[in-house]
C-alpha cells in the first residue's frame, strides 16, 4: 500500500508545483479516499471478526495517527504566515484554521468566495471529508454487525450508495462544481468503493482449496490499474471537468491495484510499488501531504518577484526537508506513544487540548486582522500598490496547481501570469518596468 500511497502524493506535489508537469495530478487524492476506504474498514472488520472492536480504541488509532502532525504544521504554518502575510489574507489563514480544527474546512471552501489557492491551509479540505467518514462510516459497520447484516447485503447497501454518490458527483459537477469537489456525499463513492474491496474477498477460495482467481490475471489487472492511474493523471486537464465522471478512471484504476490477492502480489507492478524508494516516500505520505502546500503557498507569497526557479527549488528542498524530518523525529514516535491503549487518555487530552488552542488562535487570527485590513493598519499597506485590499495581484511565472483541481481555478486560465493573492492590488508592475 505504501507504494500507491508514494504514486498519489508524488503525482499532487507535482500537480501543486506546476500543473502543466502533471494536468491531473490532482487525482492522487482521490486515490487516497480509495486507500483510506479499504484500510478503515479493514481494521474495524478484524476487530470485529475477533469480537474485540471499541470505538474509543478505532478514535485513538485516528487521533494518533492524524492529530500530531496536523496540529505542529498548523501551528508552525501560522506563526510563519503571521510574520510574512498582509492582514486580511491573515485574517483568512485563521478562519481556514478554525475550519480545520472541527474537521469543516470542506465545507468553508464550498462558500468562500473567490480563489483558495493561496490559503496553506486549503489541502485540508480532504483531511476533512476522510475525518467525517470516520465519525460515520464506523457506526454503519457496527449497526451491520449488530443486525447481523451479511456481508452479501453489506456490500449490496454499499454498492448503491456508491452509485447514487457518483451520480450525485457528475451532476452536480456541471452546475455546482464547488459542491461535487468538497462534499463528502459527492466524494463518498471513492471511499465507498475501497470499503466494498475490504467486505467483499477478492479472490475466494474453491471447495479445493485453489483459488477461483487465476494469480495471473490479477497480476496483469493490476498493471492495468497503475497504467490507468499514470494516463489519467497526464490525459485529466482543464477541459475534462472535474471531478465528475473522469475520475472514475483513476478511482477504478486504484481498485484493480488494492484489490489484488496477496498470493498474487508479484510481477513488474508490485516490483515497481514495492521499490525502497517508493515505500520510503508512501510511509512520509502524510508528512509530505501536509508540509507541501503551505511551503508552496508561502514561497510564492514571500518571493513572488524571485525567479521561477529559484523558488521552484525552495518549495522542493523545503517541503521534502520539513517532511522527513517530521515524519522521522516527530510522526512516528509520538505515533506510537499515543497509539498504546494505556495511553488513550492521554491522546484524547492532548487532542481536545490541540483543538481548542486552534479554535482560539483561529478565531483570534480571523477577527483581529480582519479589524486592522478594514482600518488599513496592516504594516505591508501602504503606497498605490497595495491600496485596494480586496483586489488581487498577479504573480508572475511558475504557478501551484489550483487546489480545487482542473479547469476550475482562475490560475489554470491565466496563461503565463497565473498566480493570485488577495489583498493586493490588481496593477502588475512589470507593465511599468516594460514602459520605461
Amino acid at each position: 500500500m505504501d507504494g500507491l500511497r508514494a504514486v498519489a502524493v508524488v503525482s499532487v506535489m507535482l500537480f501543486h508545483l506546476d500543473k502543466a508537469l502533471l494536468p491531473g495530478g490532482i487525482t492522487g487524492v482521490d486515490i487516497f479516499f480509495v486507500i483510506s476506504g479499504y484500510l478503515i474498514t479493514s481494521i474495524v472488520i478484524m476487530d470485529f471478526d475477533k469480537e474485540r472492536f471499541s470505538f474509543a480504541r478505532f478514535y485513538q488509532r485516528r487521533i494518533s495517527r492524524i492529530f500530531p502532525l496536523f496540529f505542529l504544521v498548523s501551528i508552525t504554518i501560522l506563526a510563519v504566515t503571521a510574520i510574512v502575510y498582509q492582514a486580511y489574507d491573515f485574517a483568512l489563514v485563521g478562519s481556514s484554521l478554525v475550519a480545520a480544527a472541527v474537521s469543516l474546512a470542506n465545507m468553508l471552501f464550498v462558500f468562500i468566495p473567490g480563489d483558495i489557492d493561496e490559503l496553506p491551509f486549503a489541502h485540508y479540505w480532504s483531511l476533512s471529508i476522510e475525518e467525517q467518514y470516520y465519525l460515520i462510516f464506523p457506526l454503519i459497520l457496527f449497526l451491520a454487525d449488530r443486525y447481523r447484516l451479511s456481508r452479501k447485503s453489506l456490500t449490496i447497501v454499499l454498492s448503491i450508495a456508491a452509485l447514487l454518490s457518483f451520480i450525485a458527483c457528475i451532476v452536480l459537477t456541471e452546475s455546482y462544481s464547488n459542491w461535487a469537489f468538497f462534499l463528502l456525499p459527492t466524494r463518498a463513492w471513492e471511499l465507498l468503493l475501497g470499503c466494498i474491496l475490504a467486505v467483499v474477498p477478492f479472490s475466494p477460495k474453491g471447495d479445493n482449496g485453489s483459488s477461483v482467481t487465476n494469480s495471473r490475471i490479477d497480476g496483469l489487472l493490476a498493471s492495468v490499474g497503475l497504467v490507468v492511474i499514470i494516463a489519467s493523471q497526464f490525459l485529466i486537464h482543464d477541459e475534462t471537468g472535474f471531478p465528475g465522471w473522469i475520475v472514475a478512471f483513476p478511482v477504478f484504476g486504484a481498485v484493480l491495484v488494492i484489490g489484488r490477492p496477496q498470493e498474487s502480489r508479484t510481477g513488474i507492478t508490485e516490483r515497481l510499488l514495492s521499490h525502497p524508494v517508493a515505500v520510503m516516500v508512501g510511509k512520509a505520505s502524510y508528512s509530505l501531504y501536509l508540509w507541501h502546500w503551505p511551503v508552496y503557498t508561502i514561497v510564492d507569497y514571500a518571493l513572488f518577484t524571485k525567479p521561477d526557479s529559484l523558488r521552484i527549488v525552495l518549495k522542493i528542498v523545503l517541503s521534502v526537508t520539513l517532511s522527513l524530518a517530521s515524519y522521522t523525529w516527530f510522526e512516528k514516535p509520538v505515533r506510537s506513544l499515543l497509539n498504546r491503549p494505556e495511553r488513550r487518555r492521554l491522546s484524547y487530552l492532548l487532542y481536545t487540548a490541540g483543538a481548542v488552542v486552534m479554535l482560539v488562535t483561529g478565531f483570534w487570527t480571523r477577527t483581529a486582522h480582519e479589524i486592522d485590513a478594514s482600518l488599513g493598519s496592516s504594516s505591508k499597506a501602504g503606497g498605490a500598490f497595495n491600496e485596494h485590499t480586496g483586489a488581487n495581484l498577479l504573480l508572475a511565472g511558475v504557478g501551484n496547481g489550483p487546489m480545487d483541481g482542473p479547469g476550475r481555478s482562475v490560475m489554470a486560465r491565466e496563461g503565463p501570469v497565473n498566480r493570485h493573492v488577495p489583498g493586493v492590488s490588481d496593477h502588475d508592475p512589470r507593465q511599468d518596468l516594460e514602459s520605461d
